[in-house]
């Protein structure tokens, strides 16, 4: 649908214009100059229109990012610093795709390096040998995929967050109820 090449296709979601994704896309852009026999499909914003260059393709602001992921077989997340990431990493891991990381996309979530995501220091090798790995041995990618969504699902499904968050509701009335009744909690 997206005449995408027949080879393995890499997707980093970016979302607008900022210091944290414009980093990003910069290693994105650099990991596709390193690694030509893989697409890099960038999906967002960042780059505000379609465009294409050899095997880094935009899509430019799109309504809706599932079906880019699903044309996608991995996902690269490299970003250094800002908030973002982590709803990017969520969204990548959380349709099954192996997804490649910096710490800094971990932090506050539940995930883990091996087993629902590869973790990077920010090194092009590391980064390059990674995604390299994700597509010789699929079985494993398969494994982390499957992982990775299923800590998605239990987690950060809207259910279980929204029963979270009725479950602190309810605590904290309680808490002043009593507390305005001149009772402990």
């Amino acid at each position: 649908k997206h005449r995408l090449p027949d080879r393995p296709t890499v997707v980093f979601l970016a979302s607008k214009p900022s210091p944290p994704h414009t980093a990003a896309l910069n290693w994105v852009r650099r990991i596709a100059a390193a690694i030509p026999e893989f697409t890099f499909l960038v999906v967002g914003g960042l780059v505000p229109k379609s465009d294409s260059d050899g095997n880094f393709v935009a899509t430019g602001i799109v309504e809706d990012p599932a079906e880019f992921l699903k044309a996608a077989d991995m996902a690269i997340c490299p970003g250094e610093f800002g908030g973002g990431t982590k709803i990017k990493t969520l969204e990548c891991v959380s349709v099954g795709l192996p997804t490649v990381v910096f710490a800094e996309a971990l932090h506050g979530t539940t995930l883990q390096s091996p087993e629902h995501v590869a973790l990077c220091s920010p090194d092009e090798s590391e980064i390059v040998g990674a995604l390299r790995r994700i597509e010789s041995d699929l079985e494993a990618a398969t494994r982390m995929g499957h992982a990775g969504r299923a800590v998605i699902v239990q987690h950060y499904d809207w259910k279980a967050s929204a029963a979270i968050l009725e479950d602190a509701l309810i605590k904290r009335v309680e808490k002043r109820t009593a507390s305005r009744l001149g009772r402990d909690v």
